[in-house]
């Protein structure tokens, strides 16, 4: 079976950066950059008319990358930053935006990106069933940003079993940090069916 190639839209104010882009994407033949532009305005017409799955933004502000999520509910919008740090993660998923990329990430390691968010929300539901509902309320609480002590404190039970918990979250879903627990959990509640 043939992988899907995934279809981008790029916003990044440096021409060069998406014109390099545009060249790696195509060369791992996995991704495919559809349009690009120098601002956020354009990118909502730009991923309509080239029927995109993922926009992926280089512009310096979070505020911007986030009304563009919540704008292009329909498809991931990827942040692109020059330090991923786990507190810019999570405030950037809070805000909607499917994940965040370094400036210097490979050509294969984009490409795997790309089709990681271009298939998530579809994913994160189907993952969502094999959840119990308590791992189901640990993981929002955890989504909320409370630690494993206030975890444990609004849902009654013992930190240890909120660990437990996370443990089996982690291993079920395939993730290893918070920060991936909250992408997971803003993907599966946030977009559209």
């Amino acid at each position: 079976m043939t992988e899907q190639i995934v279809r981008c839209v790029v916003a990044d104010e440096n021409r060069f950066y998406r014109a390099g882009l545009r060249q790696l994407m195509g060369n791992t033949g996995r991704a495919t950059v559809v349009a690009d532009c120098d601002d956020d305005v354009a990118v909502p017409v730009l991923a309509a008319r080239t029927d995109a799955h993922v926009v992926l933004t280089g512009l310096p502000s979070l505020d911007r990358a986030a009304a563009l999520a919540a704008e292009l509910r329909s498809l991931s919008v990827v942040m692109i930053v020059d330090e991923l740090r786990d507190d810019t993660v999570v405030a950037a998923v809070r805000a909607g935006v499917a994940g965040l990329i370094r400036r210097d990430i490979s050509p294969g390691q984009l490409a795997d990106v790309l089709h990681g968010v271009a298939g998530a929300a579809e994913r994160a539901r189907r993952d969502g069933e094999q959840l119990t509902s308590r791992e189901l309320d640990v993981v929002r609480a955890v989504a909320r940003g409370l630690s494993n002590r206030h975890v444990a404190r609004s849902l009654g039970i013992a930190e240890q079993t909120v660990k437990n918990h996370l443990h089996h979250v982690m291993g079920k879903l395939g993730l290893s940090s918070r920060a991936e627990l909250c992408c997971w959990e803003m993907e599966r509640t946030t977009r559209p069916a």
